[in-house]
């Protein structure tokens, strides 16, 4: 069976996170099974889709991307990556569309008024405006570039880190729309 990729894409960046306990479902047979799918050993898609989802915040933002792009599937692979890595498909979400899902989505109206005009719905404006939403972690800025996507390069080929820990491989574009939309 053919893997999801935009699922096994959102479980690599958000199980760093997830297994230092700062978000997503507590639950360790959930997590157990993101471990095993991220291997690639078959787990029913639908069990998948429903744990990724209590990753609230970032299942927001994916939400946001694929509206505003009209991509039905919230985990097409182009929407997790945008929110992740950046891509063209944040272009497409209005300023006033992405303080409105702060506003309602985290019932954060203040903090909505006050985002920057410039602001795309990527993980780093994420972890740099909004911040932690699940109240299981306290930013400092030490934490806060832990949290955001950085990259390194490991012999002539770049990865993407989160929490200090490697998530995937990334091409050239791949840098580029790193540095375009991270904070």
């Amino acid at each position: 069976m053919k893997m999801h990729q935009g699922l096994k894409t959102a479980i690599l960046y958000s199980l760093p996170p997830h297994q230092l306990g700062f978000c997503g479902p507590k639950n360790k047979t959930e997590t157990k099974k993101l471990l095993a799918y991220s291997q690639e050993s078959y787990i029913d898609e639908k069990a998948i889709r429903k744990i990724l989802k209590k990753f609230t915040s970032a299942f927001v933002y994916y939400d946001l991307i694929a509206k505003y792009n009209h991509i039905l599937d919230s985990f097409d692979e182009k929407v997790v990556r945008a929110y992740w890595i950046g891509n063209q498909l944040l272009d497409n979400v209005s300023i006033s569309d992405l303080r409105e899902t702060i506003a309602l989505k985290f019932n954060l109206p203040e903090k909505a008024r006050a985002i920057p005009i410039n602001s795309k719905p990527h993980h780093s404006f994420h972890v740099n405006i909004i911040g932690s939403i699940s109240g299981r972690i306290k930013f400092t800025d030490k934490l806060r570039n832990l949290c955001k996507i950085s990259h390194k390069k490991i012999g002539n080929q770049y990865f993407s880190l989160h929490w200090g820990e490697v998530c995937e491989k990334l091409g050239r574009e791949d840098i580029e729309n790193l540095k375009k939309y991270t904070y």
